[in-house]
């Protein structure tokens, strides 16, 4: 294998047939970093000759005084540069700026070849004394796509969040229900059609996010899923519902039809007795082929509906959340008696962890169990 001469200020690395020289030189508090990959090259050497020139021309000019103070790319940018060089849905994004803003605003401005793994740690242990624990997990997520962004495009040689573990909130959360119930969600139906009987577009579009719940509850859907179903997706001859798509942002729009997340989630469900019924009426209904279309023909937008959904929630001062229906399901389900690997198939999990960890038991059933306890005989 061809060898290189060590040189100081140089990384060399190779990657299959490639290599790659990185010169890295810090001057008082400015780093200057350039990579030179031999496949820009006539061949490798080449390359490393480039990389030697440049690493003399940064000392010379240091040693004369002619360097002038260059920004860099800062941690913001590079954040955004992620967007497109990984591919990142307008809702991420949009995510990923709030945690650059809110919690990674000390950082936001340095150049990103001077962030450390300290610098990181520090970022999300001033956070933990603020934010939950999904808070810091979102945050490491941007820090990654940064590191990952700046080590693709040559800017910094190590992952500066490799290894990293994300410290524990310190803020105490209170226990959110994670199941609902039949009754539940009548009150809620109940409180939808109130109101929405003012208007006619709001009447339509409450009655629309009724039968919506109501195929959550009996199927165990995903919101996103229910509201890209279309009229193709129910055959009610043969009682079957077919999962195809979903929901969501998109790199380059904000909502619109995307595939679903994992081929996991495409699969066709049967549809039960009673949502048969259900099912006739949204058919007769609604007035376009998106079935779950609002008054206008457009489709609807899952967070305005939670939106609704929350201020309902308040009047009637009960927690209640779509993806309390898709967890009932799961949980029904199972405590049932139906065998998980049938479970994660009706609702599209890649993992088995996942089905578990949406069944939850109620507070009726820990009572029994524990009610039931059996003092141990050891032997």
């Amino acid at each position: 294998m061809k060898k290189f001469k060590k040189e100081k200020y140089i990384i060399q690395r190779k990657r299959g047939n490639n290599w790659q020289f990185l010169v890295q030189i810090r001057v008082d508090d400015q780093v200057y970093s350039k990579s030179f990959q031999s496949s820009k090259y006539f061949d490798a050497s080449s390359a490393y000759n480039a990389a030697v020139d440049y690493r003399d021309d940064i000392l010379y000019k240091s040693r004369k005084g002619l360097l002038t103070k260059e920004a860099g790319i800062t941690v913001e940018q590079c954040l955004i540069r992620s967007f497109s060089v990984i591919g990142i849905r307008q809702r991420t994004q949009q995510a990923n700026l709030l945690m650059l803003n809110k919690y990674m605003a000390s950082y936001k401005n340095q150049n990103v070849q001077s962030i450390t793994p300290a610098d990181v740690m520090e970022c999300l242990s001033e956070a933990a004394k603020i934010a939950s624990q999904d808070t810091l997990k979102r945050i490491m997520t941007a820090w990654h796509r940064v590191a990952k962004t700046a080590y693709l495009s040559d800017w910094i040689s190590r992952d500066f969040t490799f290894a990293l573990q994300i410290p524990q909130s310190q803020i105490i959360v209170s226990h959110k229900t994670a199941y609902t119930s039949l009754e539940t969600l009548n009150d809620v139906c109940k409180k939808l059609r109130e109101y929405g009987s003012h208007s006619g577009g709001n009447h339509y579009d409450n009655q629309i996010i009724i039968y919506a719940l109501k195929l959550m509850y009996y199927l165990g859907l995903r919101p996103s899923e229910t509201f890209a179903l279309s009229r193709d997706d129910i055959d009610m001859k043969k009682g079957e519902l077919s999962i195809n798509k979903e929901l969501g942002s998109s790199t380059s729009e904000k909502w619109t039809i995307r595939p679903c997340k994992n081929n996991t989630s495409i699969r066709t469900l049967p549809i039960p007795a009673e949502l048969q019924p259900i099912l006739k009426e949204l058919l007769d209904y609604s007035k376009t082929d998106n079935i779950f279309a609002d008054h206008k023909g457009k489709y609807m937008k899952t967070w305005l509906v939670s939106s609704k959904l929350n201020r309902i929630s308040k009047d009637l001062r009960i927690d209640f959340r779509m993806y309390q229906l898709r967890h009932q399901f799961s949980t029904d389900l199972i405590v049932g008696g139906a065998d998980l690997r049938t479970v994660q198939e009706l609702m599209g999990h890649a993992d088995s962890s996942m089905t578990l960890s949406y069944a939850r038991s109620n507070s009726s059933k820990k009572k029994s169990v524990v009610d039931d306890r059996k003092e141990s005989k050891m032997e």
